[in-house]
Protein backbone atom coordinates (compact mmCIF):
# COMPACT_ATOMS: atom_id res chain seq x y z
CA UNK A 1 0.00 0.00 0.00
CA UNK A 2 2.79 2.40 0.84
CA UNK A 3 4.13 2.05 -2.71
CA UNK A 4 0.68 2.87 -4.12
CA UNK A 5 0.45 5.98 -1.93
CA UNK A 6 3.88 7.13 -3.12
CA UNK A 7 2.98 6.49 -6.77
CA UNK A 8 -0.19 8.58 -6.54
CA UNK A 9 1.66 11.45 -4.87
CA UNK A 10 4.49 11.34 -7.42
CA UNK A 11 2.03 11.43 -10.34
CA UNK A 12 0.03 14.29 -8.79
CA UNK A 13 3.11 16.30 -7.81
CA UNK A 14 6.17 15.20 -9.78
CA UNK A 15 9.54 16.26 -8.46
CA UNK A 16 8.50 16.04 -4.82
CA UNK A 17 10.32 14.14 -2.11
CA UNK A 18 9.21 11.34 0.16
CA UNK A 19 10.67 12.31 3.53
CA UNK A 20 9.26 9.51 5.66
CA UNK A 21 7.43 6.21 5.26
CA UNK A 22 7.42 3.31 7.73
CA UNK A 23 8.77 4.28 11.15
CA UNK A 24 9.96 2.01 13.92
CA UNK A 25 9.21 2.89 17.55
CA UNK A 26 12.76 4.28 18.12
CA UNK A 27 12.48 6.45 14.99
CA UNK A 28 9.11 7.76 16.15
CA UNK A 29 10.51 8.43 19.64
CA UNK A 30 13.27 10.59 18.15
CA UNK A 31 10.77 12.62 16.09
CA UNK A 32 8.29 12.95 18.94
CA UNK A 33 11.04 14.12 21.31
CA UNK A 34 12.19 16.70 18.75
CA UNK A 35 8.64 18.00 18.38
CA UNK A 36 8.03 18.11 22.14
CA UNK A 37 11.26 20.05 22.72
CA UNK A 38 10.50 22.55 19.93
CA UNK A 39 13.30 21.34 17.62
CA UNK A 40 10.76 20.39 14.93
CA UNK A 41 7.90 22.52 13.66
CA UNK A 42 6.07 19.53 12.20
CA UNK A 43 4.01 17.54 14.69
CA UNK A 44 4.79 13.95 15.56
CA UNK A 45 2.59 11.43 17.34
CA UNK A 46 3.65 9.71 20.54
CA UNK A 47 5.44 6.41 19.76
CA UNK A 48 2.87 3.66 19.30
CA UNK A 49 0.22 6.12 18.06
CA UNK A 50 1.68 6.99 14.65
CA UNK A 51 0.09 5.63 11.49
CA UNK A 52 3.63 5.48 10.10
CA UNK A 53 4.01 2.30 12.20
CA UNK A 54 1.51 0.58 9.90
CA UNK A 55 3.26 1.40 6.64
CA UNK A 56 0.08 3.16 5.47
CA UNK A 57 1.34 6.73 5.86
CA UNK A 58 3.81 8.77 3.83
CA UNK A 59 5.31 12.21 4.35
CA UNK A 60 5.71 13.95 1.00
CA UNK A 61 6.95 17.45 0.19
CA UNK A 62 6.32 19.04 -3.20
CA UNK A 63 9.19 20.65 -5.07
CA UNK A 64 7.90 24.13 -4.19
CA UNK A 65 8.11 23.41 -0.44
CA UNK A 66 5.86 22.38 2.41
CA UNK A 67 4.40 25.87 2.89
CA UNK A 68 3.51 26.30 -0.78
CA UNK A 69 0.11 26.50 -2.42
CA UNK A 70 1.08 23.37 -4.35
CA UNK A 71 1.45 21.41 -1.08
CA UNK A 72 -1.99 22.54 0.03
CA UNK A 73 -3.45 21.66 -3.39
CA UNK A 74 -1.91 18.18 -3.17
CA UNK A 75 -3.47 17.72 0.26
CA UNK A 76 -6.90 18.71 -1.03
CA UNK A 77 -6.50 16.37 -4.01
CA UNK A 78 -5.52 13.53 -1.67
CA UNK A 79 -8.70 14.12 0.32
CA UNK A 80 -10.81 14.15 -2.85
CA UNK A 81 -9.31 10.76 -3.72
CA UNK A 82 -10.50 9.43 -0.34
CA UNK A 83 -7.22 9.66 1.54
CA UNK A 84 -6.55 11.31 4.87
CA UNK A 85 -4.43 14.45 4.84
CA UNK A 86 -3.30 15.99 8.11
CA UNK A 87 -4.01 19.49 6.83
CA UNK A 88 -2.04 22.74 7.01
CA UNK A 89 -0.71 21.99 10.50
CA UNK A 90 1.15 18.95 9.10
CA UNK A 91 0.99 19.46 5.34
CA UNK A 92 3.43 16.66 4.49
CA UNK A 93 1.41 13.82 6.07
CA UNK A 94 -0.71 11.63 3.77
CA UNK A 95 -2.27 8.36 4.85
CA UNK A 96 -4.55 5.58 3.70
CA UNK A 97 -8.11 6.00 5.03
CA UNK A 98 -7.85 2.76 7.05
CA UNK A 99 -4.47 3.54 8.66
CA UNK A 100 -5.98 4.60 12.03
CA UNK A 101 -8.13 1.47 12.14
CA UNK A 102 -5.15 -0.76 11.35
CA UNK A 103 -3.17 0.97 14.09
CA UNK A 104 -6.01 0.45 16.58
CA UNK A 105 -5.85 -3.28 15.83
CA UNK A 106 -2.11 -3.15 16.48
CA UNK A 107 -1.43 -4.50 13.01
CA UNK A 108 1.91 -2.80 12.60
CA UNK A 109 4.28 -4.30 10.09
CA UNK A 110 8.03 -4.65 10.24
CA UNK A 111 10.00 -2.74 7.60
CA UNK A 112 10.79 -5.93 5.63
CA UNK A 113 7.06 -6.55 5.10
CA UNK A 114 6.62 -3.41 3.00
Amino acid sequence: MQDAVEQILRVAAPGGTVTSTYRSLPEQQRLWSAYQSGRSRLPAERPGNSTHHTGLAVDYVVREGLSSQQQLALGRLWQQLGGIWAGPSDPVHFQHPEARHVLSLQLTRPRWWL
